[in-house]
Order: structure tokens, then C-alpha cells, then sequence
């Protein structure tokens, strides 16, 4: 893309039509209350209710619905797999082409091969950790080489951390077949 293309970090326009609030986690659903200016946001990931003032772009509260107070290793691993500032211009995340940790049915032309113009049907991710050797050409054989190549090659993203790493393969192991 070009500048300009995508909806910057900061962006606010001025004119009222876009702004974007960080609120971190996954919202997945919005509700504006009745006619204020008010929105309720439900997120996934910080297990959590938002209310958000719309128009002054500031969050006003958030309400834990009761998970813990610290997560897991998996759930820290399913932070980073639905984090788009871990890609190039945080254009998508693990999960744009894994939604869910299955396949998007699309075939992609990543460098997990080590080359352009072989594109590959995206595979899904559930069960991922009995499957081993692991990506296409079964050239990684663990799971934590596999992630790390994806995270900085495929989605030209920041080196992770070990524990980061760690917690990206905790959380790829809960996936499971339907």
C-alpha cells in the first residue's frame, strides 16, 4: 500500500469520519447505547465490557467479567497471534489467514519456502502440535522454529522473545479439531 492507504495508529482526520481508540485486546462487537454518544464494546481478549464516549474518543470504563487476573501461557500466546502491530505497517496477524487457527482457504506465497511464485494453500493450525515436522516442506523440526519464521518472514514482524515464543505454541496446542 501507499501512505495514506491504511488507517494509521493516530489517525484522526479531523472531520469527524475515522478515528481510531485503542483499546487494546479483540473487541468483537459494538452496541451504541440508545441515542448517546455512548458504545459499549465487548473484548475477547481482556475479557472484558468497554464503555467508550464516541465522540470525545476516550474510553470511560471497562468492566472485568472475571477471568484471571493474570493469563495463561496460552492466552498470552493468543494475544500475539491476533496482533496485527506484529506484522509489516500491522497490515494483519497470524490469525487473518488462520481465522480462528483454521485455514482461510487461500493460497499465499509466503517465504517459508525461502522463494517467491510457490504459492501454498494456507493450512489450518488445529492440531498443529501432533503434525510435526512442521510448515509445508517439513523443514522446522519444532513447533517454536516454526512460529519464530512466521512471525518475523512471513509477517516481516519484530523478533520475538522465548517466552513469547513459548506462549505462541502453548496457545497453538489448545487448537483443536472440531
Amino acid at each position: 500500500g501507499d501512505p495514506g492507504d491504511f488507517l494509521d495508529a493516530r489517525l484522526d482526520l479531523g472531520d469527524g469520519k475515522y478515528r481510531r481508540l485503542p483499546l487494546g485486546g479483540r473487541p468483537l462487537a459494538v452496541q451504541f447505547l440508545g441515542e448517546s454518544e455512548w458504545a459499549v464494546v465487548a473484548n475477547y481478549l481482556l475479557d472484558a465490557v468497554q464503555v467508550v464516549d464516541v465522540k470525545a474518543g476516550k474510553l470511560l470504563r471497562q468492566v472485568a467479567l472475571g477471568g484471571p487476573a493474570r493469563p495463561d501461557l496460552a492466552r498470552q500466546g493468543e494475544v500475539i497471534f491476533y496482533d496485527a502491530k506484529r506484522s509489516h505497517h500491522q497490515w494483519f496477524s497470524c490469525h487473518t489467514c488462520h481465522p480462528d487457527g483454521h485455514t482461510c482457504g487461500l493460497n499465499f506465497d509466503t517465504l517459508n519456502d525461502d522463494s517467491y511464485g510457490n504459492p501454498k494453500l494456507t493450512p489450518t493450525l488445529r492440531g498443529v502440535s501432533h503434525t510435526g515436522p512442521f510448515t509445508w516442506h517439513g523443514w522446522q523440526k519444532e513447533l517454536s522454529q516454526a512460529v519464530e519464521k512466521s512471525l518475523t518472514e512471513t509477517n516481516f514482524g519484530p523478533e520475538p522473545s522465548a517466552q513469547e515464543i513459548k506462549a505462541v505454541v502453548a496457545f497453538l496446542e489448545t487448537l483443536a479439531h472440531p
